[in-house]
């Protein structure tokens, strides 16, 4: 249970839910909620509900689909290659038990599922519809590579010390990904 409560409610994922709600309010989106702390206190709280939303369906669905969507460092040293990995990595996971790559249903199905639950029920009516839910599932899915690339190129010693200290999950992990 740590994990999705660290991903959902933990102060790595309540400061990129800041953060996102912080370029939500420069770019006015949805402009129905307007500006100011009323604003962005909206933009703030439909983040965090996207957050649990996805974590729920992802956890769910990786338990699900006895699968595992834990990020794993890639086990090359070049620079292309490991932004190759992490971004690649958004749309892998792995079989539990014997390691195989697998396309990872619960980070896709996370990624729109979540955005869609926030334009059916939370989002300003009428403006919003799946195209706006697609477009946004798609920037969760770039959120998701971003946040890999940050865990792929971060110093073993920052990684350990968040870990340390319960400030990140146990879904990314400072070890090379298991050879099936």
């Amino acid at each position: 249970m740590h994990d999705i409560e660290a991903d959902t409610i933990g102060p790595y994922a309540v400061t990129i839910n800041l953060f996102t709600a912080g370029l939500h309010q420069a770019l006015n989106s949805p402009p129905e909620w307007g500006q100011g702390m009323a604003g962005y206190g909206k933009r703030f709280a439909s983040n965090m509900g996207v957050s649990l939303t996805g974590n729920a369906i992802r956890y769910g669905l990786d338990t699900a689909m006895n699968v595992d969507t834990i990020y794993y460092r890639c086990t090359c040293d070049a620079f292309w290659p490991r932004v190759r990995h992490a971004t690649l990595s958004a749309f892998v996971a792995r079989q539990r038990g014997n390691g195989e790559p697998v396309f990872s249903y619960p980070n896709v199905v996370a990624s729109y599922g979540s955005t869609m639950t926030a334009v059916y029920a939370w989002y300003p009516r009428g403006r919003y519809g799946v195209g706006s839910a697609l477009r946004m599932g798609t920037f969760n899915l770039m959120g998701t590579m971003g946040n890999n690339l940050t865990f792929e190129f971060m110093p073993r010693k920052v990684h350990r010390y968040l870990r340390d200290h319960n400030l990140i999950s146990s879904k990314y992990s400072d070890h090379p990904q298991p050879r099936p």
